[in-house]
């Protein structure tokens, strides 16, 4: 009986070594991923004038006739040779397109900080910037700070 008692003894000094190390690992790990999860630093670029392009080409072979595709496929490659002779000498105007999704607490007030600094350092006053704003509302101070970015575009005149 007194073997049984000692290792019950030795396995549950184990056990509360074996509890301490998980705990101990599950600690550093909740330090070490305290990210969120979420890229930061990352903005992503697209440009859309391909899509509507194929997109109405489409069409236009749907609905136009061979002869009537022709002159307006002829008449699309004399325009976009002059846009592009255009495009040499006269700067090109640029739309940028902002996502902002809101909570309660404007948590993603930084990351359009970000974004309208990326913008900012080489946007001219002929571009425009669009913010698609998907918000219930908030705290006043936090929309306050996103507010004042907006008005970072404002004074740059863009």
């Amino acid at each position: 009986m007194q073997y049984l008692i000692e290792y019950g003894l030795f396995f549950a000094k184990i056990a509360t070594i074996v509890v301490a190390v998980l705990i101990l690992v599950a600690g550093i790990i909740a330090i070490t991923s305290k990210g969120g999860g979420k890229e930061k630093g990352k903005i992503k670029v697209k440009k859309i004038n391909k899509k509507y392009q194929d997109i109405k080409h489409q069409l236009q072979e749907k609905v136009l006739s061979k002869k009537q595709l022709k002159k307006v496929q002829k008449e699309d490659k004399k325009t976009a040779k002059e846009l592009e002779q255009v495009a040499d000498t006269a700067p090109r105007r640029r739309l940028y397109l902002l996502r902002f999704h809101g909570d309660l607490k404007a948590g993603a007030v930084d990351e359009l900080r970000e974004e309208i600094t990326a913008i900012l350092s080489i946007a001219t006053p002929e571009d425009e910037v669009v913010l698609c704003l998907e918000s219930g509302g908030g705290l006043v101070h936090a929309y306050g700070l996103a507010a004042s970015q907006l008005a970072r575009l404002r004074e740059r005149n863009i």
